[in-house]
């Protein structure tokens, strides 16, 4: 039984090891992998409410914090002193500098790095909205995107290098690489394409839809298509200068309401201003302006990226340089913008048809449309001209009907009894006559004076007289010596009455 005792006493110690190691192994993960594991029941974390921390050369690298609803994954990711709720960072230093900062997600090596306070801000990619302390409510996805944004807010970069150097400008809207890269104050922009309004810096409140518009540095400007540039303050550019057809299927429509305006004056300028244009056809140097638009250099500026991109830039000049020859040959029908500025300011006319340039990158335009008023004010003085010639002529056809009948008021009157009496004295003259006649009822009287081949020397409007005897000195002195013929309208009878002027 000794025996026995001495057998057994080893191998239960020896059971019990191996059943205590076995039961010890089962508590942990095996470096080289473990198998016959049940994700219900096998997991790595903590079973009581304690944050699970991570660490890399026994540095922080990780945390999960269900307390505080944060998640952190990356060396250094999250300030170790933070406070801040509701934060998620993956890669390293994202979010490393963060204290209160809540609401933040960041996704990239050194995304949101230097966030302090600022909450509510999304940064995906590496070093996006690498330099914000403050900011709020930025969202940028990609590359270097709103790398430089400090204490902005409300901005949105989305594309490789999209308000890389913005500061503090805010509410801005950056979508395409490069887009809005060189801002810096400039705020409420919006830029949509490649490169869109990459050469602003400090403009705000202008919008760049399509790849390489450009608005540098001006305010509430707009510009629309491939390479379109707005070069003025409260301007809008739809297409670039190649662009050959803008279409559309109704007219464009301008605000015309009597509630909105005010200060109205008949001073339209008519004839005398239509007159003094001069119409011509011409092409257009798409060159020059495309060079006047810094379009090319914008391009070029591409090129400094790579090899790549030197490929993509040579193809893309050849291309414009392809389009704006054709655009070349287009012959156009108009004016000259300047010529018109001169011819408003040789008749007084503040015209509105003509945009000045309002700096010097700025180019002259006209507005067509607006040449519509002159022209209409030009017809309704050319109708009162046709009226007072038809006049004229009715008086013309009439006194040579009374020629015909007679050289004197007195034949005139042999034919007609209702003919008032018509006089004039004396005859012969130097110039200075007496005109005496008589009407029987009101009447609206005027003179004219003819020489003998029917040509108008004088005329001169008596206006409304009363009826009954009246008298007028006519004056004849500036007519050269010869023979005359005064023609008169008395209670609707033409008379006339020959005169000689002799000095």
């Amino acid at each position: 039984m000794k025996n026995m005792t001495t057998f057994f006493a080893p191998c239960l110690f020896v059971l019990s090891a191996i059943f205590c190691s076995n039961t010890a192994m089962a508590q942990n993960w095996n470096l080289l992998g473990n198998a016959g594991t049940n994700p219900a029941i096998h997991f790595i974390g903590t079973t009581d409410n304690q944050p699970l921390l991570f660490r890399v050369n026994n540095q922080r690298a990780g945390l999960i914090d269900p307390a505080k609803s944060n998640a952190f994954f990356g060396a250094f990711s999250n300030g170790t002193a933070s406070t801040g709720q509701s934060n998620a960072a993956f890669g390293n230093y994202a979010l490393n500098s963060n204290t209160t900062g809540g609401n933040n997600t960041a996704m990239g090596r050194d995304a949101l790095r230097l966030n302090t306070t600022g909450g509510d801000n999304t940064a995906i990619g590496t070093a996006s909205l690498a330099k914000n302390t403050t900011g709020i409510w930025n969202t940028a996805l990609g590359n270097g995107a709103l790398y430089s944004s400090t204490t902005s807010s409300s901005n949105t970069a989305l594309g490789d290098l999209a308000l890389t150097a913005n500061l503090t400008g805010g509410a801005n809207t950056g979508v395409g690489e490069d887009a809005l890269r060189r801002n810096t104050t400039g705020a409420g922009n919006t830029a949509l394409g490649e490169n869109a309004l990459n050469f602003n810096i400090t403009g705000s409140n202008n919008t760049g839809l399509g790849r390489s518009t450009s608005i540098v540095n001006f305010s509430n400007a707009t510009a629309i298509g491939y390479t379109a540039t707005a070069n003025a303050n409260n301007k809008i550019r739809l297409g670039n200068a190649t662009i050959t057809s803008l279409e559309s299927q109704v007219n464009l429509t301008v605000t015309s309401d009597r509630r909105f305006k005010k200060d109205f004056r008949e001073d339209v300028s008519g004839l005398d201003f239509i007159m003094r244009l001069r119409p011509v056809t011409y092409h257009y140097d798409i060159h020059a302006l495309n060079d006047f638009y810094g379009v090319t250099e914008r391009i070029r500026a591409d090129a400094s990226k790579g090899s790549e991109k030197q490929k993509d830039v040579a193809k893309e000049l050849a291309d414009l340089d392809a389009s704006a020859r054709a655009a070349e040959q287009v012959r156009y029908t108009g004016f000259v913008a300047q010529e018109v500025e001169e011819a408003a300011a040789e008749v007084g006319y503040d015209f509105s048809g003509v945009y000045k340039p309002q700096n010097e990158r700025d180019n002259y335009g006209l507005r067509y449309a607006e040449f519509t008023v002159p022209i209409v004010k030009a017809v309704q003085e050319q109708q009162l001209i046709i009226e007072k010639q038809g006049r004229q002529i009715a008086e013309l056809q009439e006194m040579v009907q009374a020629l015909l009948a007679g050289t004197s008021s007195e034949r005139e009157a042999e034919k007609s009894s209702v003919s008032a009496p018509f006089a004039l004295s004396p005859n012969p003259s130097t110039g200075a006559i007496t005109l005496t006649f008589v009407l029987r009822n009101d009447a609206t009287v005027n003179i004219s004076i003819f020489d003998p081949s029917g040509r108008l020397m004088l005329s001169e409007p008596l206006g409304l007289l009363a009826a009954g005897s009246n008298h007028h000195n006519l004056d004849l002195q500036k007519l050269p010596n010869g023979t005359y013929f005064v023609y008169m309208v008395l209670d609707g009878h033409p008379i006339s009455k020959q005169v000689v002027l002799s000095r």
